[in-house]
């Protein structure tokens, strides 16, 4: 019996490890082969259908999401008029919790609920030797008109959980995910493991191994699919340790975390460890009480400020925290406030996100008695709630798009460090930039890097004309030049101080008083310096705001996670 297992991702850079999973484990555990390939929902469906049609299965298995549900029905439809004879299966959590549902709105012939390890093989072997189907555990199918599901599930032995990255050629330029542990012993009422599911944990001896095997191929990025890593702090902190210890100085790891379980041994420890190496993204989700109280998520709003001010100081971890608009009782005000007291930590990522009543969770379980308005299909986005009104959303929906692409890309820091005290609170900046660009028409389209820049100067100087245009174009243009070179100036931004003092530069450059001054050019050749940085001046300091003309260096061969240059302002003597 041929088996192929299709992954269908929102990006490229986002593999399915799923379909990698059981692949491996049905191999490893009872010798079943099976052949795997992956898509995206950008590709064309006509070259999807093909490259599936031409493998002709016996067995064909869609692991399903909210991102590739809808093609994955049309692509089951399709396919069973190509080949009747071809068995369909579903899994994943798009169609676990409602599988009866599943079989009546597609084609398909199967669908496995919850963890699919030892149920998929199981399945296998029952096709493979013509077992009675009704053995599978989390097993629902279609016998003639009738459709039957089985009770029981077999969840797998996390032990017995393959590695399935041995071999990185098809993770290349991707991020690879990786878990130590399944469950959440927490039970956030919007979220699919918010079931209060006991914790089970990947021996720690293996654990290191397998994150070993990371470290020594260098790989970019390593995200945990943990849902609270820290859910244990012993473990966290000793994997942490772990990972400092054997530090490459280049693989960075993503961890989903609960801030405020971070106790002070580990602050302490967190405050050594390189920068780059952890990526924190902690869910607030809202700061409104009644609202937590309804989501059933717990949590100390003070300790959570407290300890990402403590993180912040170091700069050494990247932070992402998290808000979701459309939770009950949170109208547009009051939501607001939550992203106001969130913004005011500053984050390196504040990620704005929309309610989705994903199937199975405990607010679509409730959805009647909340009152949601909602998409009745993929990806089940809430268009309303008793305390926020569509138009509501639209207004949040826009000035998430304005957080996007000028806060969260960190292309804008000192412009935005400038410009957001200028406004009553954070939120109105965002939400009147975001009315600014809708008429200019320019909010939804497409905008190049100088547009980017030059909307948010004339934005700022209309709202406020007594405005000194220079305190925004300088801001702007240092902006710029710590994400790249200036090749070719932006016209608006004026004359560059620097271009005056360019034999004063080159001569810097031919010097030893740059390594003095910037310690990781001191083994490096003028020409060395001159291809990994620039010198830009300024008619005053960007960044403090002293009223001085200055010098900055750049150094492009040292960026963070934005892409923004190591900078280092000169000695005063240069101005």
């Amino acid at each position: 019996m041929k088996i192929l297992l299709v992954g269908i991702s929102a990006k490229y850079i986002h593999p399915s490890p799923a379909v990698y999973l059981l692949s491996a484990y049905a191999k490893e555990r009872y010798g079943i082969q099976s052949e795997t390939v992956e898509f995206t929902v950008n590709q064309d469906e006509e070259e999807i259908l093909e490259e599936i049609f031409l493998r002709q299965p016996d067995l064909l298995a869609f692991s399903c999401y909210i991102w590739n549900y809808p093609l994955v029905q049309r692509l089951c439809s399709r396919i069973k008029k190509l080949a009747p004879a071809c068995r369909i299966l579903l899994g994943g959590p798009e169609v676990s919790d409602t599988p009866k549902e599943t079989l009546c709105e597609t084609m398909c012939d199967l669908v496995l609920s919850g963890e699919g390890e030892e149920s998929f093989s199981l399945l296998c072997l029952a096709l493979i030797q013509g077992s009675p189907l009704k053995d599978v555990p989390s097993l629902t199918w279609r016998e003639g008109e009738a459709l039957l599901q089985n009770t029981g599930v077999c969840l797998p032995n996390i032990e017995e959980i393959p590695f399935i990255y041995q071999d990185l050629s098809q993770f290349e330029n991707r991020i690879l995910y990786y878990e130590t542990q399944r469950g959440c012993p927490f039970f956030c009422q919007y979220c699919l493991s918010g079931r209060g599911e006991r914790v089970r944990r990947r021996p720690m001896e293996m654990v290191k191994r397998e994150l070993s095997f990371f470290l020594e191929k260098k790989v970019p990025q390593v995200k945990l699919l943990d849902r609270t890593f820290n859910s244990d702090r012993n473990i966290a902190l000793t994997i942490w340790q772990f990972l400092a210890e054997h530090d490459n100085g280049v693989t960075n790891f993503h961890f989903e975390l609960a801030a405020e379980l971070l106790d002070e041994e580990t602050l302490s420890f967190l405050e050594t460890v390189r920068e780059g190496l952890f990526q924190f993204e902690i869910g607030v989700q809202s700061t409104f009480a009644p609202t937590l109280e309804a989501v059933r998520r717990r949590t100390d709003l003070q300790r959570i400020a407290a300890v990402c001010q403590r993180l912040k100081k170091k700069e050494n971890i990247h932070i992402h925290l998290d808000l979701i608009a459309g939770l009950p009782y949170e109208t547009k005000e009051r939501f607001a406030q939550s992203f106001n007291e969130v913004y005011a930590l500053e984050p390196n990522q504040l990620q704005l996100g929309f309610l989705k009543l994903l199937k199975g969770s405990g607010l679509y379980n409730n959805r009647e008695k909340f009152q949601f308005v909602y998409d009745e299909t993929p990806p089940y986005s809430v268009l309303a709630t008793p305390d926020l009104s569509f138009w509501d959303m639209v207004e949040l929906k826009d000035a998430e798009r304005v957080l996007e692409l000028y806060y969260n890309s960190g292309r804008f820091l000192q412009t935005l460090r400038f410009a957001v005290p200028l406004f009553p609170s954070p939120y109105c900046f965002y939400r009147d930039f975001a009315a600014y660009l809708k008429k200019e028409g320019a909010l939804y389209r497409p905008k190049s890097a100088e547009s980017q820049y030059r909307f948010l100067y004339e934005f700022l100087c209309e709202r406020f004309p007594s405005l000194d245009p220079r305190e925004v174009r300088e801001r702007e243009r240092f902006d710029y030049c710590s994400h790249e070179r200036q090749r070719k100036p932006f016209t608006f931004f004026g004359e560059n101080p620097a271009h005056k003092r360019r034999k004063e530069i080159s001569d810097l450059y031919d010097s030893s008083l740059l390594g003095e001054w910037y310690p990781p050019f001191l083994s490096l050749t003028g020409k060395e310096q001159r291809q990994r940085s620039s010198i830009e001046g300024f008619s005053f300091d960007p960044v403090t705001g002293e009223q001085t003309p200055c010098l900055y260096l750049f150094d492009y061969a040292r960026k963070d996670i934005w892409g923004n240059g190591k900078r280092k302002k000169l000695p005063e003597r240069l101005k």
